[in-house]
């Protein structure tokens, strides 16, 4: 385990367009969604885990780790008062420490280039505390050495602003914020709304247009081939391929694409077992076999829902940010 302030001086430098956070309406989004008007001094504790699904294999996930860190030092430069601890499954490069905080100059009222190192020292506490980036939470709460160490890290833990940010809020992230004795940002219902399921279930109840395909996560291949046979009837012949998704996977990361068998093979009384077989032939996630595929999809639960066709895809996404005792929702940012 490593606990550093970070003072690094490696130059790296790079032409940034990080226009969410520059632009100041976004800006004035996320000083209202901190909640801290008063001045005062806090701690933000960001342990960025993937506790979801982890045996779901995504390539260079510990990766996410330091997208997150690159918005949350950007975020410093709209919370003046706070103290980022941020904890991390493989130490942060210098150069990349470095090129995050070149982003800082695009945020107006931040100090220059020349005073760049002393504002990482006195406000950033990097801890790297190795393993799988999935179990990152459980390494914590198996070892009170890790406990101790980010503990000691929180300057100001009884602030009302201090405060445990992680990816999502399971059972796991609670008890970290409840051993550390800090109030647990996000801690609200949202993980269960991500789901694959639920998500279906919001953009049915908001009209929004979305893959055909079935209600509520299935617990059995066979459960599965029974859906994409109904998803067949409705769709008709020009449905020639499906999707499988675990629950709670994410980035692709537990999808299995699915060629559909010949219509012939759909009109007969082998249907079923023809089904089957697409599934076992079906383009895996990287990493797995059908037999492990399987086996995740009766501990997470899957749906299946029809592959959308075309040359050109978008994927459009937003940002946000709940307030757990208000519920009120503010916009921080979208891209494609």
């Amino acid at each position: 385990m490593a606990c550093r302030r970070y003072g690094g001086q490696g130059a790296f430098s790079h032409e940034a367009h990080i226009s969410t956070l520059s632009n100041p309406h976004m800006a004035d989004s996320l000083r209202r969604s901190s909640g801290n008007d008063d001045g005062g001094e806090y701690d933000v504790v960001v342990v960025f885990t993937m506790s979801v699904a982890p045996t779901t294999v995504v390539a260079g996930r510990h990766l996410y780790e330091e997208r997150a860190l690159l918005g949350e030092v950007l975020r410093l430069g709209l919370e003046p008062s706070a103290h980022l601890v941020f904890v991390t499954s493989e130490p942060v490069d210098d150069a990349a420490m470095a090129y995050y905080l070149d982003q800082l100059l695009l945020l107006p009222g931040v100090p220059d280039l020349l005073l760049r190192a002393a504002f990482a020292e006195r406000r950033i506490t990097l801890l790297n505390m190795p393993g799988d980036s999935a179990l990152l939470v459980r390494n914590i709460l198996d070892s009170p050495t890790h406990l101790a160490t980010l503990r000691a890290a929180v300057h100001h833990p009884h602030s009302p602003h201090t405060r445990l940010e992680v990816y999502v809020a399971t059972p796991l992230e609670r008890e970290l914020a409840r051993r550390l004795g800090l109030r647990l940002a996000g801690g609200c219902a949202a993980h269960e709304w991500g789901t694959k399921s639920r998500s279906r279930e919001l953009f049915a109840e908001a009209a929004l247009p979305h893959p055909d395909g079935c209600r509520g996560p299935r617990f059995s291949a066979l459960a599965l081939a029974n859906e994409a046979l109904a998803l067949r009837s409705r769709r008709g012949r020009n449905l020639s391929r499906v999707v499988l998704k675990l629950e709670d996977a994410f980035s692709g990361g537990g999808n299995a694409i699915v060629r559909l068998p010949l219509p012939s093979e759909l009109e007969s009384e082998s249907k079923l077992d023809a089904m089957l077989q697409a599934f076992a032939a079906s383009r895996l996630p990287e990493g797995q076999t059908w037999k492990t595929y399987v086996a995740q999809i009766a501990e997470f639960g899957a749906i299946v829902e029809e592959f959308i066709e075309g040359g050109k895809k978008t994927s459009p996404s937003v940002q946000g940010f709940i307030d757990e005792d208000t519920g009120a929702v503010t916009l921080l940012s979208t891209h494609e």
